[in-house]
């Protein structure tokens, strides 16, 4: 195959020279936006919704700091040189335990609120800013693809055909484009899956966070690491094993979900189409269900009660 090189230099240029702090500032009204189109709107207001969706890019822009202080840790214990400035695995973690602090506060907060007032108040449920967050967190990591595509840092392995890696002055594997695009499949299937029967509210942030860590394991296998790096379980990165780490843990919650609540109500517009489908599934399913062959007995029974019948339509 002819190679085809595109230099990352000509491209983004205006747009990726940001400083990182603003780059990822520009994202709130986006995260914000897509948030408000594709979580469940009955479930948390606008002002939680930016609110979470505010923080989430906040605390998850340090949170990628601190992962890769942890990951350079773990590099230097083994005599590795230290590789990453930010892993998006320490802000999946850090969004996690900061929205659940937050939660946990606002739900003091309005406990406090209702004492005062004597009123009851209506409560906040972890599980509806976990699924409120989750169409934002996704597209947030595609929208740092571009940052990476343009600085040139996760990138991939030398390949006959790609984009032009500055850092390495050879022709890679367009990895950041992959990830990008596998990450907004993922919010699209996730969306989809969200409007099924089996979906529980709190799943979408665990299916989404799930599904991305299962691709990025492999994806891992593309991306461009010295031999040193592949030491863990055998030749796998840190990463990599980040990844099984969490991709259990969302497993297991997703399960824990949906062992321990029941189903709600399908939300969306999709709610009055599905239900349409699943009613008209089940009339075709009683059409095709056998007939009980009736016994001797039984077609007796109805043959005098066929006759009765007519016998009392003619004295009539």
């Amino acid at each position: 195959m002819t190679a085809l090189a595109i230099n990352i230099n000509l491209t983004l240029s205006e747009f990726a020279n940001l400083d990182a702090n603003k780059y990822y500032l520009i994202g709130i009204p986006l995260v914000f936006i897509v948030n408000r189109l594709l979580a469940f709107k009955y479930r948390t207001s606008k002002l939680q919704t930016f609110f979470y969706s505010a923080a989430m890019i906040v605390f998850g822009f340090i949170g990628s700091h601190w992962g890769a202080d942890i990951y350079n840790w773990f590099q230097k214990q083994k005599g590795n040189e230290t590789m990453f400035t930010r892993t998006v695995f320490g802000t999946i973690l850090t969004v996690v335990i900061v929205t659940f602090v937050l939660v946990m506060l606002e739900k003091g907060v309005r406990l406090l609120i209702g004492k005062l007032r004597k009123k009851p108040v209506k409560s906040v449920l972890l599980r509806d800013v976990y699924d409120a967050i989750q169409p934002g967190a996704l597209i947030l990591i595609v929208f740092t693809k571009f940052r990476c595509l343009y600085v040139g840092c996760c990138h991939g392995i030398p390949w006959s055909w790609g984009l032009y890696s500055k850092k390495i002055d050879t022709i890679v594997f367009p990895v950041q484009i992959v990830e990008a695009c596998m990450t907004f499949s993922i919010l699209i299937l996730v969306w989809y899956l969200s409007q099924k029967r089996f979906f529980r509210r709190g799943m979408a942030l665990f299916m989404g966070g799930g599904l991305f860590c299962f691709g990025r394991f492999f994806l891992e296998f593309l991306m461009y690491y010295v031999p040193e790096d592949r030491t863990c379980l055998g030749h796998l990165t840190l990463l990599q094993c980040a990844c099984i780490l969490i991709f259990v843990i969302c497993i297991g919650v997703i399960v824990y979900l949906y062992k321990t609540y029941p189903p709600d109500p399908l939300p969306g517009k999709l709610r009055p189409i599905i239900e349409k489908r699943e009613a008209i599934k089940a009339e075709k399913q009683k059409e095709k269900a056998p007939r009980k062959k009736q016994t001797v007995s039984q077609k007796k029974y109805s043959k005098q009660w066929q006759s009765t019948k007519k016998k009392y339509k003619k004295k009539k």
